[in-house]
This record gives C-alpha cells, structure tokens and sequence, in this order.
C-alpha cells in the first residue's frame, strides 16, 4: 500500500518538478543573456568612485572630446588618478563648448551660435537619445533632467509616431508596466546634447582636465611592447605645431568615425612585430559596406504667433516624437523625420538609401512628402504645418553625406596593446538613421566600467596584462545587435555595396524577418514593444526567438493569407 501511494505521489509531482525546473532554467537563462548582450545589470554599480588610495595610478588619456569622450571622462574619473581628455577644435575646450544657446523658455541666450563640428558629420541631423542613455544619465549626473530642462530640452514617452508602409509602429509600450514607468527618452539636439553632457562631466571632477591638440600616434614602452607608455599630440599655436606627449596608464580611442586608434595600432604593431601595416590579416579585421546615402535638414523657428495655432495632434506643447517614415524595400528608399527641438525649433529630417532626391529647398518638401510611396500616406497634418512654417523667415539647413557603415574587430586582432580600448563608432558605426550610435558610446563606456570594478581589475593600482583584450571581447556582444539589426535592413536595398567577399543575398532571410516583424508590430502591441525595447538596448535582439514571438508572427501570416484569399473570393 505504501509503496502504490508513493508512486502516485511522484507520478503527481512529476509535472509540477518538471515546471519547476523548466522555469528555472529559463530564468537562468534570461539571466545569462541579459547579462551577455545588455549592460542593464552592470548599470547599476556606474557613478561609484574609488577611493583614493585605490585609483589607479596614472593618466588615462581619452582621444576625442565629443558624446564617446566625454562618456569615457566621466568613467574614467572614477577609477583613474588623472584624465585627459584631447580634442582637435579649439573652441569646444571653451566656454563655448558647454554653454547652452536657449534657456527654459527656449529664448535665445546672448549671442551664442549654433558652431559646426567638423569631425562629426551628423552634427546637425536628427538624433534620438533613447531610454538606456537616459538611465546612464540619470545615475551619474543627479542634477542631469534639471540641467536639461534648463536648456529647453524634455524628457518624453519613448514614442517616435513612426509610420511603416503598413502602418505605425515603434509606439509607447505603457502596457508592459501597469504599475509603473514606461520607458522615456530625452528630446533635444545633438548640439544642446553635447554641450550638456560636457558641462555636466567637466563639473562632475577636478581630475578631468582637457588638451587642444590631435592625437597622432601612440608610443610603447622600450622593454614592454605589449604596453602604451605615451600618447604623442600635435599642438597648433602662435608659435607653430609642436608635439606633445602624455604618459597614458590608459589610452581610450574616442575618435569617432575617423576610427584613428586602428591607424595607430597597426602602426604600432608593424613596428614592434615585424608585420606589415597593410596585411590581410589586419584588412579582414574590418567590416564595411556602404548604403551610399546622404541626408539634409531643414530647421524651422516657430514663432509664438503660430505656436497657438500650429497643426500639430495634441498642440504645439504636446512634446512628443512628431512624426517618422520608414520605407519598404523595393518600393520606397526615401525615409523623413519631423521633430521638435530646443529653441522652439521645428526640424524636418530627410535621409535615403542609393542616395534618393532630397528636397533642394524649404518649398520642395511638400512634394516630397505628397510623393513618397506607402500604403499609409504621409498625414495631412504634416502637410499643414509646413505651410505654416514656410510663413517664417527663420529657416537653417544643414546637409551632410552618409558614412560608411564599418566594424572594427578588434576581438579578432591580432595584437592589442593591453591597456588601450576603442568605444562608439570608432569601434563601429551604424546606420545612423536608426539612431543608435549615441548610445551605443554609453554602453562602450559602461562595459569599460564594469571591468574596471571586476574583482582581476578592482585590486590592482594599475592595467594588467589582458585588459584590452578581455574589453574588446566583451564589448563585442554588447553591441553585436546593434549591427546585426541594421545591416540586414541596409541589405534589402539593392543600391547598397556589401561588405567585401559578402552578397546582399546573404542577409535576405534575416533582412525580410525584420521587415515582416515590423508589419506584424503593427497590429500586435506586444512586438512593437519587444521592438521598441530592443532598439533601445534594453532588451537584447535573442528575445525574437522566444515561442511567443514565432507563434504571434505565425498567427499574423495565417490571418493575412485568410483576409487575401477571402478578397479574391469575394
């Protein structure tokens, strides 16, 4: 009898041991690949400060002061003994360089100009600061959302108003958290941006000081090649150019799309190991392709006469997102952004792929607008506002030529100097109509942080041997998504050239899941979240797999061949 009701007993727990193990293994599981492909669990320790006994002795030497410098400043300030940041134009070390141009009103400030950066070509285009910057922010910077509203600039819903041909996607995902906040974004310039975020790390510590100058190489020690002892600088003054070098415990390549650090490495390398700067071996550490595009603005003041009357859903405060398309493959290669900025300013964004025709003036946009090809046409709304705008005198355009889009793996080279490490887009560069690459220097930043803080590394007063080599690595998976989730869409348009040795077939299967997820995203809610959160960076790409995902796209291609075969039947 005891032995019938012991079987019983376990034959009746049996599922429920079953449940319980699966569960846990899929909660390890979400764990690992949180932890793998999203800095969301080292965001957490960031903005905690050695103490001083325990900094790293030395200078960590940051080249390039634009968003990846600045976020690698700060960072480094609170693990290394002294910071330098080197910049090439003179007057972002300024004042000028930090000093806000409107004030919360959105009113002007004096007589301080908007100034071009001439290293960075999308100065003056559309940005969006998506919500895992936000967080970053808000953990380093405790005055950060005060300082920014200070500057005219909003915190907003993660809401783009962004349109496919199918339909909108990219909405507010509020559904996910009842009780709570849902993601939220910051809205304002990439010129308001930079000039924050740089004022902000210049007050955060007395340790960050800053150099004018171009780094032109790097120096390694003469019993130590394995090491950077010296990072040579290029100084222009009245008394001519002379150069400069700086003794660098670290040395953090934020140079930005002129990805100068590859140049000095191989240079370092062939001069220390015999090989040849342009061997195949280098050459195949990069990837690069190109969606040969271009885009231009168009910045309309929005006086306060038209402010009460503007054609905008909601009205003129409704601070939101305006508006995106985002075309399909084949049929459209033009895509446009309308969005607010500081300073009561109306931006108009035109971007495309096999550089399509862009508006030559203020008036061509409403024909270009009318002839953009969707089964969801442009609103009429934003018609009506630029006929509004085009009523104002203050109009400035801005136009610029798409990079190529490039990987630098550094994770595969074959020699790194252990105490030299590359973030933002002088590792990679995306798309930058997708709107990652500010982010993407943040997480660069986070990832060098968390090793910083890891038990090899927190003991110890200097940068060990396999450093650089440990960071590459696991920046690799961090930003992995970031290319894998735009290179397949760049490789729909038959006009893109493809990375050497590669065809534009070989993302066809990846690129077409994407632009059915979009489709999908459009009627189901749940998608157009997890797509939301994975542009984001807080979600990592892997949760596409998951059961939920394939039957929701299952279910919508049954009803769409159900709702086709019943039109041609009717």
């Amino acid at each position: 009898m005891m032995e019938t009701l012991t079987k019983i007993m376990a034959t009746a727990l049996l599922p429920v041991t079953a449940m319980a193990f699966w569960r846990m293994g899929s909660s390890l599981l979400t764990y690992y690949i949180y932890k793998r492909f999203t800095v969301l669990k080292e965001l957490m320790d960031i903005g905690k400060a050695r103490v001083d006994d325990e900094r790293i002795a030395g200078t960590a030497v940051i080249c390039g002061g634009s968003i990846a410098g600045l976020w690698a400043a700060r960072i480094c300030a609170d693990h290394f003994e002294d910071v330098v940041v080197v910049e090439p134009e003179a007057w972002i070390m300024s004042n000028d360089g930090s000093k806000p141009i409107y004030d919360e009103r959105g009113d002007k400030i004096g007589s301080t100009e908007h100034r071009p950066r001439t290293r960075v070509h999308q100065y003056f285009a559309a940005h969006v600061f998506w919500n895992l910057s936000l967080l970053a922010l808000r953990r380093l910077f405790p005055d950060f959302e005060k300082e920014l509203l200070k500057r005219d600039g909003k915190i907003v819903e993660a809401e783009l108003n962004c349109y496919t041909w199918a339909g909108r996607v990219f909405r507010s995902s509020k559904h996910w958290y009842p009780e709570g906040e849902a993601p939220q974004i910051f809205s304002c310039s990439r010129d308001a941006y930079e000039r924050l975020l740089r004022c902000l790390v210049m007050k955060s510590s007395s340790r960050i000081r800053q150099v004018t100058g171009t780094v032109t190489g790097v120096k390694p020690f003469a019993d130590d090649h394995s090491k950077i002892e010296k990072v040579v600088v290029s100084k222009s003054d009245s008394d001519g150019t002379k150069l400069l070098e700086i003794p660098a415990a670290l040395v953090v390549d934020c140079t930005g799309a002129t990805q100068a650090g590859f140049k000095w490495i191989k240079r370092l390398c062939a001069n220390t190991n015999s090989q040849e700067i342009g061997s195949d071996r280098w050459n195949k550490l990069i990837d690069s392709y190109n969606i040969h595009g271009n885009w231009k603005a168009f910045d309309f003041f929005v006086p306060p006469e038209i402010r009460a009357v503007v054609s905008i859903p909601g009205g003129y405060d409704n601070y939101k997102w305006l508006y995106t398309f985002i075309p399909f493959p084949g049929c459209e290669n033009k895509l446009f952004l309308i969005n607010r900025i500081e300073g009561h300013r109306i931006r108009y964004s035109f971007y495309g792929w096999g550089n399509p025709p862009i508006p030559e003036s203020p008036e061509g946009i409403l024909d270009y607008m009318a002839t953009v090809k969707s089964d969801v046409p442009v609103p009429q709304w934003a018609f009506d506002l630029l006929s509004q705008l085009l009523k104002v005198n203050e109009i400035q355009v801005y136009t610029g030529k798409m990079p190529l889009m490039n990987w630098v793996h550094y994770e595969k080279a074959p020699f790194v100097p252990s105490n030299f490490v590359a973030i933002g887009d002088a590792v990679m560069k995306v798309n930058p109509t997708f709107g990652q690459g500010c982010t993407k220097a943040c997480i660069g930043a986070i990832v060098l942080d968390n090793l910083l803080r890891s038990p090899r590394y927190a003991q110890t007063r200097k940068v060990v041997p396999g450093f650089s080599s440990e960071f590459f690595k696991i920046h690799h998976d961090k930003i992995v998504d970031a290319w894998n989730g735009t290179k397949p869409m760049d490789y729909m348009f038959s006009t893109t050239t493809p990375v050497k040795g590669e065809n534009l077939d070989d993302e066809k299967i990846s690129g077409t899941f994407a632009l059915l997820l979009l489709e999908v995203a459009t009627e189901d809610s749940d998608v157009d979240a997890l797509l939301c959160h994975m542009r984001q960076f807080i979600a990592p790409a892997a949760n596409l797999y998951a059961p939920w995902v394939f039957w929701r796209v299952l279910k919508f291609c049954l009803n769409k061949k159900i709702r086709k075969l019943w039109e041609e039947t009717v």
